[in-house]
């Protein structure tokens, strides 16, 4: 049972008759959707995720501004009020807790959630931007939204992305970062002094740039890292080609195999790369060709931004 599934039929059976008969003039205006952070609002929730944040807990109901103050507050009981003491074989209000139901408006909501109501306008703001906020902000499920404004709002969001030199820095950062965790060191020294539990840090560290790499490949943001590994699962690019490396990780113990699995690891990562565009060949680069991205950005903003923030980049 997925929470988008729950509070669907639960806002169509419950909650949806109840502001009908109780607020009817609110419903025009009215949008809800399971939005904001948590498992349920990227689909990865399971039967794990229902011990917080989930259910009706999860759903937000958002109205304009001038509503949320003259009719808030009776919306939010007329919820509260309609959700039963089980549903569909679960504790409905139990997933409440000690939340109250979330009546807000839809820029209070963004500007709380994703520290923008609107994506980021400038250099510097996409380049400090959280990336996870950032794909929490295009995800999620609308239940109800007849004005479309919340619909609006989120694909907003999704026709954002970073500027194509902040892009270009992004990825030249988790090419160095991969290098270091894993071509440089887990696989040039700690395989090769048998430091398994050095090797289980830098590996670690290795698999998640990785992953994050092959998700800005694909034109996404790199989302919190408990949900990384099913983000990246769902990539249409360059999953194929890289997973079965993490599995090899995944399934051994022995340090030399681990190793070699991230020596081989990168190498898929330098053809990935060359398939991208980013470079004209598969050939070895030093700092994975990092430093040969980051040679490529042309923005004099994001220039700046690089030597004040990222001097190992700095080659201008």
């Amino acid at each position: 049972m997925k929470a988008i599934d729950y509070c669907r039929a639960l806002f169509e059976e419950h909650i949806e008759p109840a502001v009908r008969d109780s607020l009817p003039e609110v419903l025009p205006h009215l949008s809800a959707g399971v939005i904001g952070s948590g498992s349920q609002v990227l689909g990865f929730d399971d039967e794990r995720s229902q011990d917080h944040g989930w259910g009706i807990a999860s759903c937000k109901f958002l109205l304009p501004p001038e509503l949320v103050v003259s009719l808030g507050s009776s919306l939010q009981k007329v919820v509260t009020e309609a959700v039963p003491e089980s549903f569909m074989d679960l504790s409905s209000r139990e997933h409440l807790g000690d939340n109250p139901i979330c009546v807000t408006s839809i820029d209070a909501f963004f500007e709380e959630h994703f520290y923008g109501a609107h994506p980021p306008g400038t250099v510097p703001d996409w380049a400090s931007a959280d990336a996870s906020r950032l794909h929490y902000a295009r995800s999620g499920s609308i239940i109800h939204d007849p004005s479309g404004a919340l619909s609006n709002r989120v694909q907003e969001f999704r026709d954002s992305y970073y500027p194509e030199d902040v892009w270009r820095w992004k990825v030249a950062s988790s090419l160095w970062l991969v290098w270091h965790y894993g071509d440089y060191n887990s696989f040039g020294r700690l395989s090769h002094r048998g430091d398994g539990v050095g090797l289980l840090i830098g590996q670690g560290h290795c698999v998640a740039h990785s992953m994050e790499l092959i998700v800005l490949l694909n034109r996404e943001f790199p989302v919190y890292w408990k949900w990384l590994h099913q983000q990246y699962r769902r990539l249409p690019k360059w999953m194929d080609e890289t997973y079965s490396f993490f599995q090899q990780l995944d399934s051994t113990s022995d340090i030399r195999t681990r190793g070699l699995a991230i020596r081989d690891l990168c190498e898929q990562l330098r053809q990935v790369i060359c398939e991208a565009g980013l470079v004209p060949d598969s050939s070895w680069r030093n700092y994975m060709a990092s430093k040969d991205i980051a040679a490529q950005i042309e923005d004099e903003e994001v220039r700046q931004l690089i030597r004040d923030e990222e001097p190992r980049f700095f080659c201008w």
